[in-house]
């Protein structure tokens, strides 16, 4: 029983590498046998692991942002006002659900709704859950950069990267806001569900990319939207 729990973990696990180097026969897979559950335990861990590993650099940055603006506060207190490392943990877990959920149900509400093509739930969400493992990789990239800049700010695998003057703006432009919206993460994963879609609605691919760019500007908006309220 053991040796078939390990086997069936090492073969998640050899999936999970067969994203990144054929997507298209993955996307097959994962259509034939829509499992989910794996890739977002495993998107939940590394985000987890990033968010410890990064947490006292974020604290500082966040520290010496608002001494910035209150000059007179002892550090003490503003350490207080961090957010508990713990309970990041958890809203961010919620969040990895919440967003692949509502992407999931957009597409679905696409796709069968208007485009009147027919899949389950469970695939798209499965779709989405092991194409988000391309997250894994940013993470890692960003992490290095971190560690070696000693500070989270200004880092990003966005085309925001070509303009480092909207970077340090505090003015959020429309411009910004597509360029960082355009991360690596994105372009890549976007490319592997247009060939997941293909497969799973028998879209032509030109179909496929329609449905990706009307999603990524409903992330671009909400983006917007966001950081427009915060």
């Amino acid at each position: 029983m053991e040796s078939e729990k390990k086997n069936e973990i090492f073969k998640y696990i050899k999936f999970a590498i067969m994203i990144f180097i054929r997507p298209q026969y993955t996307m097959t897979r994962v259509v034939k046998n829509p499992n989910w559950i794996f890739p977002l335990l495993l998107i939940i861990l590394f985000n987890a692991t990033y968010s410890l590993l990064i947490y006292d650099i974020k604290t500082i940055d966040r520290i010496n942002e608002l001494k910035n603006i209150e000059i007179h506060t002892p550090i003490s207190e503003l350490r207080n006002n961090t957010i508990p490392k713990y309970f990041l943990l958890v809203a961010n877990s919620i969040n990895i659900f919440m967003g692949l959920f509502l992407f999931s149900f957009i597409i679905h509400f696409i796709c069968n709704t208007i485009l009147q093509g027919k899949a389950r739930f469970k695939s798209i969400f499965a779709m989405m859950t092991w194409t988000s493992l391309v997250s894994v990789i940013e993470l890692i990239i960003k992490y290095i950069i971190i560690l070696n800049k000693g500070s989270t700010k200004g880092v990003t695998l966005s085309l925001a990267l070509i303009s480092p003057g909207l970077i340090k703006s505090d003015n959020l432009s429309w411009l910004y806001i597509i360029l960082s919206s355009l991360s690596l993460q994105v372009i890549w994963q976007g490319t592997l569900l247009i060939f997941g879609l293909s497969i799973l609605y028998r879209f032509s691919k030109k179909r496929a990319l329609f449905i990706i760019v009307l999603l990524w500007i409903i992330w671009a908006i909400f983006i917007y939207v966001i950081s427009f309220l915060s």
